[in-house]
Formats: structure tokens, C-alpha cells, sequence
């Protein structure tokens, strides 16, 4: 199911025209939210995104890279 969810992802954004290294850096952070997720991947979860978030800023991520990872989830969660 996961690998589903990715290629979609990857696809939409290389229809946008997104560059490489932008697909390579929201497949990753994508990556690291469903294995943090674990189940029910199709389940959009307020709850679950946000302690994805706060566990990252736990652990010293920059708000950038925090940004980039809800940017990411944002974005795949989003009706094409």
C-alpha cells in the first residue's frame, strides 16, 4: 500500500514539474511518515501528522526541514 501512495505522489509531481531533487526530498519525508504511521495509511490523522511533527522537532530537525515534511504530507494528502 505504501509503495502505492508513492508512486501516486511521484507521478503528481512530475506532472507539476517538480525538480528531481524535490521528488527525491518528498518521497523521503514521505517514506519516514508512513513507517512512523505504520497502519491505515489511507487515513488522513490530525492526531498522528502532528506527533510525527512534534517528534521531529524532539529531536532538534530545523523548522525548515519540520516545514518540509508537513509541506510534503500536505501536498500528498491533497485531492489532485
Amino acid at each position: 500500500m505504501q509503495q502505492k501512495y508513492l508512486e501516486q505522489t511521484k507521478q503528481e509531481l512530475r506532472l507539476r514539474n517538480y525538480s528531481f531533487k524535490t521528488i527525491k526530498a518528498y518521497l523521503g519525508c514521505l517514506r519516514e511518515y508512513f513507517d512512523f504511521k505504520k497502519f491505515n495509511l489511507e487515513k488522513i490523522d490530525e492526531e498522528n501528522i502532528k506527533q510525527f511533527l512534534l517528534n521531529k522537532q524532539s529531536r532538534n530537525y530545523s523548522s525548515q526541514t519540520i516545514n518540509l515534511y508537513l509541506n510534503t504530507i500536505n501536498f500528498s494528502t491533497a485531492k489532485y
